[in-house]
């Protein structure tokens, strides 16, 4: 039993009490005095772990698409200005370095939105629906990536979440990410 006692009535769950972190005073609890014990406690019950919308197979890959096209687009306004200007093939690398900083710019931003998922109202966020960070966008982009090098694995990974119940791709799950219908 602990220094609150037992507050609950026969056949209640056994929750915890709220404590404010700043004082360690249970939330609601009245004090009367110093050293005594509060007269009212309010206990709140809080789920193991949040729940999510997951983003359907078919909106991601619709997403991809959307993003392959502005991708596309980046490469040859980058990479053939680039080219245009200098007159080299440096162009081409400096296109595909901005198609690179696209998406973990997008997904570690607040929305984690890239234009294909603002398209089709999903977003990136990490397994306990906080927003990503940078270097776990970059990493994910990178996986991501690497795979596209090797076919088989390309395929595996974006068929992965038609058999995950969180409906996650490999990439996603190497570097703890979903992506859930975007809210608001």
């Amino acid at each position: 039993m602990s220094q609150f006692g037992s507050l609950r009535a026969p056949g209640e769950p056994n929750l915890t009490p709220t404590v404010d972190p700043v004082v360690a005073t249970p939330v609601g609890a009245v004090a009367a005095g110093a050293g005594t014990a509060p007269a009212t406690v309010i206990y709140v019950h809080q789920s193991a772990s949040p729940t999510f919308s997951y983003a359907s197979w078919l909106s991601r890959v619709a997403a991809y698409f959307i993003d392959a096209i502005v991708l596309a687009v980046i490469i040859v306004v980058l990479g053939g200005g680039a080219a245009a200007l200098s007159g080299s093939g440096a162009g081409v690398i400096l296109g595909f370095v901005g198609a690179f900083l696209y998406c973990p710019l997008m997904h570690a931003s607040r929305a984690g939105q890239t234009l294909g998922k603002k398209a089709m109202g999903i977003a990136l966020r990490g397994t306990n629906g906080e927003q990503v960070d940078l270097i776990r966008a970059f990493m994910r982009t990178f996986i991501s990536w690497l795979f596209l090098a090797i076919p088989i694995l390309a395929l595996f990974d974006n068929l992965a979440p038609l058999f995950d119940s969180e409906r996650r791709a490999i990439h996603d799950k190497a570097v703890g990410t979903i992506v859930v219908e975007a809210t608001g």
